[in-house]
């Protein structure tokens, strides 16, 4: 399994929020019939964020992203969206 990572990046303008996330990825994993293609990723993405999601070919980036938008099912976890963004 290859390694993923999130990095976050702050805008110059800053967005005024309730300093909770806009995302929260809760220990997520996906499988394909029964291969592991993400295992145990967590984070969080504040509202007026910039966040980039990189890694190698094959790495999981596409996965990564189906599974926070719902497209594919998730094996473990939870991802919550904020109700509204200030």
């Amino acid at each position: 399994m290859s390694q993923l990572a999130v990095s976050h990046f702050s805008p110059k303008q800053k967005v005024q929020n309730n300093n909770s996330p806009a995302i929260d990825i809760d220990d997520i994993s996906v499988a394909y019939k029964n291969k592991t293609a993400l295992q145990n990723i967590k984070g969080k993405v504040k509202a007026g964020s910039l966040t980039a999601v990189i890694g190698p070919n094959g790495g999981g980036k596409s996965t990564f992203l189906k599974a926070v938008l719902g497209i594919v099912p998730l094996s473990q976890g939870q991802v919550q969206f904020a109700s509204h963004l200030d």
